[in-house]
């Protein structure tokens, strides 16, 4: 009979040892996805082995040989919330995304100070964490090892925030699997982009109605293969020039604001970037504050519904946090 696609879920967990499966449990490593993971979920190889230039007596090439370098690509959402009780922060009551977030290019900082707890990602440029995903999805598990990736946070009005992750990571296992039952999530409710205190340098607090914080920029997870490796892939990770990008488009403020005289400023000028989601909610509350970030070329401008709007871009340096508190 046919497989529904809503039958999906993640669990996903810091690993100890790269690539070595930490595996992942229902009960307290479960990460509510928004949208469907089957057609997000793609496995692929990285050697095919067609051989197609290979010699046959024929002008139809003769049978693949054994493709290698068996791995798996996964995008999907998260909304965003607090710590999995709706309590304070601590070792065992992070975030869902924790380890997502680890294992996209990001320190975690645990605060457990008495009324004051918190969890704070910010960039790292090594030592990078990778992550164990079982991903259940179209009646199978794929147990995904030595998983890497990038995120990004579009930020719209009104709906509730969600971060974007791309991981990669080998594939470990696949099996038919029925849908496991105990999936235990987070229990506070995801958090609405309202009231978000949007302000760009002190000078600019935008009607904000679309934008986006792409923590490293447009730069993708690599994968690095080896001979010496089981399947011929050793493992992946970031090692490219990484730029954190923040985009907006929100109407202008002609007298108050002039983005091009900042990008003509010797020095460049710096602006600061600060917003938070539901703000008076302890435990359930995100926050991202960026100390240096300078506009970039292009400066567009727009109509928005009739009115002077801008679409911006700046670029943003390791000043950068994300936190929860």
């Amino acid at each position: 009979m046919p497989t529904p696609i809503r039958l999906d879920g993640v669990l996903a967990k810091i690993e100890g040892t790269y690539a070595t499966d930490s595996v992942p449990v229902v009960g307290t490593d479960t990460v509510r996805i928004v949208d469907r993971l089957w057609p997000q979920l793609q496995e692929r190889f990285a050697w095919p082995n067609e051989r197609t230039a290979v010699a046959s007596g024929s002008l139809i090439p003769p049978i693949p040989g054994v493709a290698k370098g068996r791995y798996c690509t996964i995008d999907f959402g998260w909304e965003i919330k607090g710590s999995r009780s709706g309590g304070a922060y601590s070792a065992g009551n992070k975030i869902e995304a924790s380890p997502l977030l680890q294992a996209c290019v990001c320190s975690e900082a645990l605060v457990t100070t008495g009324g004051s707890e918190s969890l704070t990602y910010q960039h790292a440029d090594t030592n990078h964490s990778s992550c164990t995903i079982y991903a259940y999805a179209g009646g199978y598990l794929y147990k995904l090892v030595g998983c890497r990736g990038t995120w990004h946070w579009p930020i719209n009005v009104g709906v509730h925030g969600v971060l974007m992750f791309h991981l990669e990571g080998i594939l470990a296992s696949k099996t038919v699997a029925a849908y496991p039952g105990g999936f235990v999530y987070a229990t506070p409710g995801p958090v609405p982009g309202v009231a978000m205190a949007l302000s760009v340098g002190g000078v600019w607090t935008p009607d904000v109605v679309t934008a986006d914080f792409l923590a490293q920029g447009t730069t993708s997870v690599q994968r690095l293969d080896s001979g010496n490796a089981a399947d011929g892939i050793q493992s992946f990770d970031i090692g490219d020039t990484v730029q954190p990008l923040f985009k907006i488009q929100a109407k202008a403020v002609i007298a108050a604001y002039d983005p091009s005289a900042d990008l003509v400023a010797n020095p460049r000028t710096v602006r600061t970037l600060a917003l938070v989601y539901n703000t008076a909610v302890q435990y359930d509350r995100a926050k991202l504050n960026v100390t240096n970030m300078y506009i970039t070329d292009p400066i567009r401008n727009l109509n928005q519904s009739g009115f002077a709007a801008w679409d911006l871009t700046y670029l943003c340096d390791a000043s950068w946090a994300l936190k929860f508190d």
